[in-house]
């Protein structure tokens, strides 16, 4: 697997449709609320560094905030290389 370097660059997309369900619970009340929702999106991220999402607990009321990271890596499958 080849990681992208460590620094800061734009994905150059307007929007990057996460395909998962991520959920944490809330730290007052540990009522589970989603991070993010399957394919929902990130407006123009930026790899390798942490963006600010902001929660709100409906149960509760607690207002909290988590970094989200995008990281990039590419698999090469060298088994797959044939000679053309």
């Amino acid at each position: 697997m080849i990681m992208a370097n460590e620094k800061q660059f734009e994905v150059d997309v307007k929007r990057f449709y996460v395909p998962c369900d991520e959920k944490i619970n809330c730290v007052e009340c540990g009522h589970e609320m989603p991070i993010l929702k399957n394919y929902e999106y990130l407006s123009y991220p930026t790899a390798n560094k942490p963006e600010k999402k902001y929660l709100y607990c409906s149960e509760c009321e607690c207002e909290m905030e988590v970094n989200l990271t995008v990281n990039i890596s590419l698999s090469v499958d060298k088994s797959s290389i044939v000679k053309i």
